[in-house]
């Protein structure tokens, strides 16, 4: 299987603890704070969340991306989304950002939100082509005191 797998190479799954160890190198190569090993773990143990991600093959690949999240009644909150900077600006992401949408309204969500930086238009820009409207912005939200744009997607209305 080559380095960098091309789009029909990835599938998407529900991921588990032995995905951690490559979520959390991409979780450092993607972000400026990211979130630690123990954060990540626990996310795949908690009641309501949920974690898919992007893998080479169905069963044993290598994680490339992931998505957590939570559904909680008719509400969904996009916690984390993270792709391999080897395979950015492919697609990957909104495919894996449909798959956290489909799932999150097969679960009863009728709406989704989510907070960005303000400084990630890339990712502002993905939200928006899928739905995402800003909502309010939240002043040093970030430990850097950075703000983050809390973005709303209706579920009823994206199928």
């Amino acid at each position: 299987m080559s380095q960098n797998p091309s789009f029909e190479e990835l599938v998407i799954k529900p991921l588990s603890q032995g995905d951690l160890e490559e979520m959390h190198r991409i979780e450092e190569l993607v972000y400026t704070d990211p979130w630690t090993f123990n954060l990540l773990e626990q996310s795949l143990k908690a009641t309501m969340t949920f974690t898919i991600g992007l893998a080479e093959t169905k069963t044993n690949g290598i994680c490339k991306g992931y998505a957590i999240y939570q559904v909680i009644f008719n509400e969904a909150h996009l916690l984390n989304i993270a792709i391999h900077p080897d395979i950015q600006n492919r697609g990957e992401g909104a495919r894996l950002l449909e798959a956290v949408l489909s799932d999150s309204r097969r679960r009863g969500a009728d709406s989704m939100y989510l907070e960005v930086r303000p400084s990630n238009s890339s990712a502002q820009k993905l939200y928006e082509k899928r739905g995402f409207r800003c909502l309010m912005v939240r002043e040093k939200y970030y430990s850097n005191g950075e703000a983050a744009v809390i973005m709303l997607c209706d579920l009823k209305e994206t199928i």
